[in-house]
This record gives C-alpha cells, sequence and structure tokens, in this order.
C-alpha cells in the first residue's frame, strides 16, 4: 500500500438505481479525506469521475455486465469508454462477480476488456472477481492489465481472528496464477449487523478487527486492498439479508461506524 490516507481505495455506491450529483456529493465529500481511490460499479452517478478528480481521487470506473443483455452490455462498455476518454477513469472495471453469479462467461469477459483496451490503452482495465472464480478460469486473469480480486472470510464462516490468514492464503493462490502483473484486493469486509455464518460473527468490533488485521497484513506485504464498502446501503437487505445493509465504514448518513487506526 502507498501514500498518507487511511485506506488505499474504497467501494463508493449510495443505491442501485439512478441519483442526483447532491445525493451523492457530500458523501464523497465526506470519504474523500480518508481514500486515494474510489470504486464505482456502474452508472448511477452523474459526473462521478470528474467529482471525485475535483477532489483529488483516483477513479475504478465499473461496466456492469447482465447476462443476455447483449446490446445493454455493449453499452455499458462503450459509455465506460466513453467516460475514459473524457479522462475520467483511472482503471476500468468491467464486470463484478459476474462470471460466479451474472452468467457471462470468461470469453465474453474477454472480448468486452479487449474492446475496451483498443478503444483506451492509456486506461488500464480488469474484471471483478471472487479469488475462486479466478483459479477456475485462469484465462481471465491473462487478459487483465491488473488483477482484481474479491475475497470474503464472512461468507465462509471464518471465525474473525482466522479471517485474515484466509485472506492472505487467498491472495497467495491468485498471485501464483498472475504471472508477474499486480494483484489488487478490490473488495473485501466485514458487516457490522447482520446473520452469524458458520464461525463469523457480524459486528462492530469485529468489522474493525478485521479492517485493522488485512490493513497491517497488506502494509507488511505491500498489497493494495479496498474495503467494501463507504457507506451502508440499507436497499441490500432485500437480497442479502440484514447483512447486506451493514457492509459500510460509514452508516447510510456519512456517519463514522468505527474508528480503525
Amino acid at each position: 500500500m502507498s501514500g498518507s490516507k487511511e485506506f488505499h481505495g474504497v467501494c463508493f455506491s449510495v443505491s442501485n438505481w439512478p441519483v442526483t450529483k447532491s445525493e451523492y456529493l457530500p458523501h464523497l465529500e465526506t470519504v474523500a479525506p480518508h481514500t486515494e481511490w474510489v470504486r464505482t460499479y456502474n452508472d448511477t452517478m452523474p459526473e462521478f469521475g470528474l467529482e471525485s478528480h475535483r477532489l483529488g481521487l483516483k477513479v475504478a470506473a465499473g461496466a456492469a455486465l447482465i447476462a443476455g443483455l447483449f446490446a445493454r452490455n455493449d453499452g455499458e462498455v462503450a459509455r465506460l469508454i466513453q467516460d475514459a476518454r473524457n479522462g475520467h477513469v483511472d482503471l476500468a472495471v468491467i464486470g463484478n462477480e459476474t462470471i460466479y453469479s451474472g452468467g457471462i462467461s470468461p470469453a465474453d469477459h474477454s472480448i468486452y476488456i479487449d474492446r475496451f483496451r483498443r478503444a483506451c490503452p492509456h486506461v488500464p482495465v480488469t474484471t471483478a472477481q471472487d479469488a475462486d472464480r479466478l483459479m477456475d478460469h485462469p484465462e481471465v486473469i491473462d487478459g487483465c492489465d491488473i488483477v482484481a480480486m474479491h475475497v470474503y472470510p464472512y461468507w465462509g464462516g471464518r471465525h474473525i481472528d482466522d479471517a485474515c490468514s484466509h485472506v492472505a492464503m487467498k491472495y497467495e493462490r491468485i498471485l501464483d496464477l498472475a504471472k508477474g502483473k499486480e494483484v489488487q484486493i478490490l473488495e473485501t469486509g466485514w458487516p457490522t449487523a447482520g446473520e452469524t455464518i458458520g464461525e463469523a460473527i457480524p459486528s462492530l468490533e469485529n468489522a474493525a478487527q478485521y479492517i485493522v488485521d488485512v490493513h497491517e497484513w497488506a502494509l507488511a506485504n505491500n498489497v493494495k486492498v479496498w474495503p467494501f464498502e463507504a457507506l451502508n446501503e440499507p436497499w441490500k437487505a432485500a437480497i442479502e439479508k440484514e447483512q447486506g445493509a451493514h457492509w459500510g465504514i460509514w452508516d447510510k448518513d456519512g456517519v463514522r461506524k468505527y474508528l480503525t487506526w
């Protein structure tokens, strides 16, 4: 990790539907002093790249892919290309856990990644997938400029005291497949409320411990980690149960939930 800010990067979203600049900008201004990068997932926040750059942030901008919606996916990638040409993208992220849960084939990911690279060779491009899917499909790793992995010991039912070692193990496995490319952990976190899964207990204390443990490991091993997520997103409770709404370092109103270091 590098820089003097608290986080290398954080995942930033305020909803899964379009919002106005006045709705997201105060939260972005709250988060900005604490991070070097912000990551988005789709095109729900107008002029997000421009506003992030004005705040001194770098932007990992996403193109959301949905199985079977080829014209829509083409449009998402075309929009990301235009944003990059306009200077508002520092890293392009095409697809988010779409091999695991989205029904998008590795081959289709490669097609979209190549399309972006040909159009914007000055901007690095990747896809963000969970570590196990990357291990299953190393050809996806081969097509990326950097390797972006997700890892969640909570979902695997790991005890908080074993969680960081699980992250390190998954990282080392992906690093072996990366053939010298940089590997970043583009999502990881621990919820502050919700259901217990195996030995994984969501709480403020465990979420803070997880972030600190992973940060210290990352610092010692020069790994770039992006906590998921900046802000609570209450709408996710409908699809991920209670814990879905409680991954934020800040609550939905931008109030810090716990300190780290």
